[in-house]
């Protein structure tokens, strides 16, 4: 690649990476405040961009008008309302993202899942995510592996080199734990979890974050799982891939972002791709006699220092993470 190629491809990389971050604000706002009115001119702002060009920009950027993102967010939280939440009725959960009656609801909630609420309720929200979930262990099938991309001394500070493993997913148990309010640095991805495109993602962020001077001993990274892949399209799911950093760093090829911290039911996990989504499973069922319901934000995978205890093998460990509130 000459100089000059080399220059433009850094720049078109700098600039989707300056359009990612701020994206990436205003989709952290939407979900904060996923209940409440939110015109184009606010989020316009929280872009740092005019109404005009935003809701444009937006559309190149998720592939995905405003409107119809924010609508399909606020049914996606009302369709796990109505898993999770029994005791409440569907005009509650209808009243709560905004609809003032059932009837509009109950449209809405047709066009996006083609099954009334009622029918969500009674089976088939559960057929959907059957589903769902076998569509992302049919792409994960593909690549069960962590990946060889990364040079010898990457892996070199990744990897778990101690004499004893820790405690296999099957007898950890789960707790509440608060996590820490942190700095990352992170890329972004959006599409169907399981993919190895997800692998892809941490082998660049690694890289990079090494050639920042941030991967070390002690690093911890965290994944960000935006969305329920047993209610949202494979296509329109989000992901973060999050190195923690010591403080913000304005770097041009990766976003700024801040982890709030907060409650979590933390379930310790170790093993391969292929046992993530088993293991999720037992943490939602760990979640029903904890006495906390799900709170409003992404599930978290987070990393220990050295969290790859076999790269042949694809065994690593992590804290799964589901944001909590008292019942």
């Amino acid at each position: 690649m000459s100089g000059f190629s080399a220059y433009t491809s850094l720049v078109r990389d700098s600039s989707r990476t300056e359009y990612q971050t701020r994206i990436h604000r205003v989709l952290g706002h939407i979900e904060d405040h996923i209940a409440e009115d939110l015109p184009l001119e606010q989020l316009a702002r929280v872009a740092c961009l005019s109404p005009f060009h935003f809701h444009r920009v937006f559309r190149a950027m998720m592939n995905e008008g405003l409107n119809a993102f924010v609508q399909r967010r606020r049914l996606e939280h009302a369709a796990r309302e109505l898993d999770g939440r029994r005791h409440t009725t569907i005009l509650e959960v209808a009243n709560r993202y905004g609809y003032e009656n059932a009837a509009a609801f109950s449209r809405a909630f047709r066009r996006q899942f083609g099954v009334s609420a009622t029918e969500w309720r009674r089976s088939e929200g559960n057929a959907r995510r059957v589903r769902l979930l076998g569509e992302k262990e049919r792409t994960r099938s593909k690549d069960r592996k962590i990946g060889t991309d990364l040079g010898e001394p990457v892996w070199e500070k990744l990897t778990h080199r101690g004499t004893t493993m820790p405690p296999a997913a099957e007898s950890a148990r789960p707790r509440i734990e608060r996590l820490p309010r942190v700095d990352a640095v992170a890329m972004h991805y959006v599409g169907a979890y399981g993919s190895s495109d997800i692998t892809k993602l941490w082998m660049r962020l690694m890289a990079h974050a090494d050639a920042m001077g941030v991967v070390h001993a002690e690093t911890e990274c965290v994944g960000i799982l935006h969305d329920d892949p047993a209610i949202t399209e494979p296509e329109r799911c989000r992901y973060d891939a999050c190195v923690i950093v010591a403080r913000p760093i304005s770097d041009a090829l990766v976003s700024s972002v801040v982890l709030p911290g907060g409650d979590y039911l933390v379930f310790p996990f170790v093993g391969a791709p292929v046992d993530v989504d088993p293991a999720w499973d037992a943490v939602y069922r760990a979640l029903v006699d904890s006495g906390y319901q799900p709170a409003n934000g992404p599930n978290l995978e987070w990393y220990p220092p050295q969290p790859i205890l076999d790269p042949a093998k694809g065994v690593f460990r992590c804290k799964m993470c589901v944001p909590v509130v008292s019942l």
